[in-house]
């Protein structure tokens, strides 16, 4: 694996506040590759800021999907079981999600 500094940097990032009653208990960042086919993955972390103060980290790739999504899928975070369409269900448990990058 090469050195970090030797990997190609992202093309873009996103960052999204998760917010209850005003306050922001967690936020998602997800990297997305330079172009590159499909066969560099896009990253995805998402940390709580509340108790029980979980966090998140996955990568994927491939073509033609939701690659942040498939990230997001099947983790529990601020007790919403999360599915591709996460900024939904996390919206249906009462939580704002805010994209602020």
């Amino acid at each position: 694996m090469k050195p970090v500094i030797d990997r190609p940097g992202p093309s873009q990032t996103g960052v999204w506040v998760v917010l209850k009653d005003g306050k922001i208990i967690g936020k998602v960042i997800a990297a997305y590759p330079q172009k590159g086919h499909g066969e560099r993955p896009t990253y995805c972390a998402a940390f709580e800021f509340v108790a029980p103060y979980g966090r998140l980290n996955e990568s994927a790739k491939g073509y033609g999907y939701d690659k942040q999504g498939a990230c997001m899928e099947g983790h529990t975070m601020w007790g919403v079981k999360m599915s591709s369409n996460w900024e939904s269900d996390l919206n249906k448990a009462g939580l704002l999600v805010e994209q602020i990058l």
